[in-house]
């Protein structure tokens, strides 16, 4: 999330998901990966490090889930 040291202000994933679960609800968050840069690839610290300020939040277990898996299976239709 390098994009986040341009933004001014302390502006923080977990300041984010907080908002955006304030705003918009679980059902309506997915996550996402734009890990396109070097190292090519997925980087799995990113996931661990939002489930993370997830669990920090206390979100309910079953709507990290389904930030996490359950919005993106529900709209692309495929079961998990």
């Amino acid at each position: 999330l390098q994009w986040i040291r341009w933004v001014p202000g302390n502006l923080t994933v977990k300041y984010l998901f907080r908002k955006y679960y304030e705003t918009i609800g679980p059902s309506r968050i997915i996550f996402g990966s734009d890990s396109s840069w070097f190292p090519r690839g997925f980087a799995y610290r990113y996931l661990q490090d939002q489930v993370r300020d997830c669990l920090d939040l206390n979100f309910p277990d079953e709507h990290i889930q389904m930030i996490f898996a359950g919005n993106a299976a529900r709209l692309l239709k495929i079961a998990l």
